[in-house]
């Protein structure tokens, strides 16, 4: 079934102007009536509107109507195979631990994935991505039953939709030896593809599950796999006491001491979480510049407590900040980490707005920049064309020293209207303009449904 739009996208010149120019760069805070110039993928200039429409008066124009013009957000761990997760039915006892979690809902349903479902379930995740202004995602797969070309289809929905987005697969030992070794193999074959078909727009990791279902052997393994390449690696790390308490059993030391003995920390390293770690493992993790990623809704949610982040911060370290399947709103989960830290500390000083916007733009930024080139997640001159406009009329101005409070605490009244990746208009005044988003929907709906199927019978 076709989905995909036949529409001509791309503008010689582009103009996104008359809003709030929020950049996030270290040249300029926020520029009221501001305007910037798109030529092919990236941003090449940057002032008033007015000015640059008398400068470049043959460019197209995108009237921000008063609204936020920012950086595209990034989702800095997440899995879009959840998308095809809401609503499902347990048809058993509801979980009462994390363990219990992973065992009867997450590892029910990547086993009941086939290649529909997974491409179908990319489709419909990254629409919610497009609708949210997120414009790049760091995703974490698993598919045991289907790993094999599992990266390829969601390539192929990443290309379709217009996101930007760096893959990896879960390896892990829970099905034993054949699907660890396929599991390593889907990393390298899409590493690969990546360097034929990638186009700047679709990279690769390495994805581990975690500590809990890796033995000494398959961790070796993986690192020796990629052994000279400039690969890190994308797992879980201490998300829950049960990995914390097993690796302990097993080892007799802590997660973090055992991924850097096996060289799987490093400066391309994503550790999801970490919730669970000691204040030596943070130095580790720092000493490393392993890249942290919080998700704060999902944390809640698995009711698995909260990651140290004031620690983390007072240490030098700069989390970063993903949604773990839950949806792609990064404004969203950035306010549920305001509140969370506030609450969970009895401290309304923690996690103040400036640090929270730092987390969910900057901190992504810096991710992200592992992956891809030139730089994104600022607007600079120079930097790549991914751009958003939010429609946010408050009753209260907006100027330098209040920003940062609008973007936390103004979410009710925040719309995302037009979302801009590599140059490329995915979606104007709330229109998606690449898939047909009701025929997406329709055959998810149909998907979801044969997949809960097969996982009641697993």
């Amino acid at each position: 079934m076709g989905v995909v739009h036949e529409v001509t996208l791309l503008a010689k010149q582009l103009l996104v102007g008359n809003g709030f120019l929020v950049p996030f760069s270290s040249a300029e805070k926020l520029l009221e009536d501001g305007c910037l110039l798109i030529e092919g993928n990236l941003i090449q200039d940057i002032g008033i509107t007015r000015l640059l429409q008398k400068r470049y008066p043959q460019s197209e124009f995108i009237d921000a109507g008063g609204g936020l013009i920012m950086p595209g957000l990034i989702n800095a761990h997440s899995h879009l195979y959840s998308s095809l997760a809401r609503g499902m039915p347990f048809g058993f006892a509801p979980p009462s631990n994390f363990l219990q979690i992973l065992e009867r809902l997450w590892w029910r349903l990547d086993r009941a994935l086939d290649g529909e479902g997974i491409y179908y379930s990319a489709l419909a995740g990254l629409i919610a991505a497009v609708r949210c202004g997120t414009t790049t995602i760091i995703d974490h797969h698993a598919s045991p039953s289907c790993a094999t070309g599992s990266l390829e289809a969601i390539a192929r929905a990443l290309k379709e939709v217009g996101i930007r987005g760096c893959l990896s697969y879960e390896v892990s030992d829970r099905h034993g030896s054949q699907s660890v070794r396929e599991g390593i193999e889907e990393n390298l074959r899409h590493l690969d593809w990546c360097q034929e078909h990638g186009e700047g727009m679709i990279s690769g990791s390495f994805g581990l599950h975690a500590s809990l279902t890796l033995s000494d052997d398959t961790l070796g393994e993986c690192r020796d796999s990629v052994s000279g390449k400039e690969v890190g690696f994308h797992l879980h790390l201490a998300e829950d006491r049960t990995d914390v308490e097993d690796c302990h059993k097993k080892y007799g030391k802590t997660i973090t001491s055992r991924l850097e003995e096996f060289g799987i920390l490093g400066p391309k390293t994503i550790a999801a979480h970490c919730v669970q770690v000691t204040d030596k493992e943070l130095d580790i993790l720092g000493q490393t510049d392993t890249k942290i990623v919080h998700n704060p809704r999902s944390n809640m949610n698995n009711a698995v407590g909260a990651a140290p982040i004031a620690r983390m911060w007072e240490k030098g370290l700069r989390p970063a900040i993903g949604t773990d399947g839950m949806g792609m709103n990064m404004i969203l989960e950035t306010y549920f980490a305001y509140l969370l830290h506030k609450h969970q500390s009895s401290d309304p000083r923690v996690l103040p707005p400036d640090q929270a916007v730092e987390m969910m733009v900057l901190n992504n930024s810096r991710v992200a920049g592992i992956f891809f080139a030139p730089k994104l997640g600022v607007i600079e001159v120079g930097n790549l064309a991914d751009v958003i406009i939010i429609s946010y009329d408050p009753p209260t101005e907006i100027n330098t020293d209040n920003l940062f409070s609008h973007l936390i605490l103004g979410l009710e009244d925040m719309r995302v209207t037009t979302t801009i990746v590599n140059g490329r208009v995915l979606m104007k005044e709330g229109r998606l303009l690449t898939v047909e988003e009701e025929k997406v929907r329709a055959e998810a709906k149909k998907i979801s449904a044969r997949i809960w199927q097969k996982m009641r019978e697993i």
